[in-house]
């Protein structure tokens, strides 16, 4: 009795153990490394599932690609240590930034994706405004100076009988749009007529 009491009580510590080491695995499976943001795989789940709660409820939600301005040039010069340590930087201040219910991860390289649920236009628009301000406002300690960051964004409301990939199209546009004009602000991307 003693033996099979010491056998099951290991058994109920290695399958505690598989617990924690799957919830671990499920968290590094959904994150990025470097920022701690949710990766790109979490995101598209996220925007997923978003899409079909709009089209249940008729709510609408946004999208914005976000870009760091002249990242190649802060990695050239100041090389890719700096350049990661800039980005976990603009991470936080990204998630600072954002509503409590707003999601925000690491789309690739130095893009970012914000996704906005149920947000009107008026309030998503101050949301990404206020990023860009934040962001202009970092210094990021760099050799014997300090690195300024700027951001472009382009974001796209979800309409009704949209894919998410039509979406995400709309903002990857806007966000084009956003570079070609001086980069440093927002952009929208207008739905297809």
């Amino acid at each position: 009795l003693r033996r099979l009491t010491r056998i099951a009580r290991i058994s109920d510590h290695y399958q505690s153990m598989m617990r924690d080491l799957n919830v671990a695995l499920l968290e590094t499976s959904n994150r990025d490394p470097l920022t701690g943001l949710l990766n790109r795989r979490a995101l598209m789940d996220m925007i997923k599932q978003e899409v079909q709660r709009a089209s249940r409820g008729g709510e609408s939600f946004v999208v914005a690609m976000l870009d760091v301005d002249h990242f190649k040039s802060v990695n050239d010069r100041y090389g890719h240590e700096t350049g990661d340590r800039a980005l976990v930087e603009l991470a936080g201040v990204l998630c600072k930034n954002l509503r409590e219910y707003d999601l925000c991860g690491r789309w690739g390289g130095e893009e970012f994706l914000v996704l906005l649920p149920n947000t009107q236009a008026e309030a998503a628009q101050r949301v990404m405004d206020r990023l860009v301000g934040a962001v202009r406002a970092l210094s990021i300690a760099a050799g014997d100076g300090m690195l300024r960051l700027t951001i472009s964004i382009g974001m796209a409301y979800h309409q009704l009988g949209e894919t998410f990939s039509e979406t995400l199209s709309r903002a990857d546009q806007a966000l084009y749009l956003a570079k070609q004009d001086g980069r440093d602000r927002v952009a929208l991307g207008f739905p297809k007529r």
